[in-house]
């Protein structure tokens, strides 16, 4: 695989910032599993990004393997947030948890 973990991990520590900072998601759930079954997960990520470059690197870096990495993640979650993270009502969190299991998901398959 070419794509590298340390571009999932980029965006995972942008999302990590804004839940320090209890910075509101700019977007609902309902936008993000729309995004996730889309394949458009990488522009609504971009809103995360006001003050660092870390998505718009990952981005540039990951480019369309990215979107297909998260949007798998976030399939694999889509729906059933709460059963399978405990998370549900922080949209953040729900970010994280996708950045989380596309990590899981792609280590795996570098083993």
């Amino acid at each position: 695989m070419a794509l590298k973990i340390s571009s999932i991990t980029s965006i995972g520590w942008t999302v990590l910032s804004r839940l320090d900072e209890n910075s509101p998601c700019p977007f609902s759930l309902q936008t993000l599993e729309h995004a996730i079954a889309n394949e458009q997960v990488l522009p609504l990520l971009l809103q995360l990004d006001d003050e660092n470059e870390l998505i718009k690197t990952a981005i540039s870096l990951g480019g369309a393997e990215l979107e297909i990495v998260l949007s798998n993640a976030g399939s694999a979650l889509s729906g059933r947030w709460a059963r399978k993270t405990g998370i549900s009502k922080n949209v953040n969190a729900c970010v994280m948890a996708m950045v989380l299991e596309a990590i899981q998901q792609n280590s795996r398959s570098a083993e």
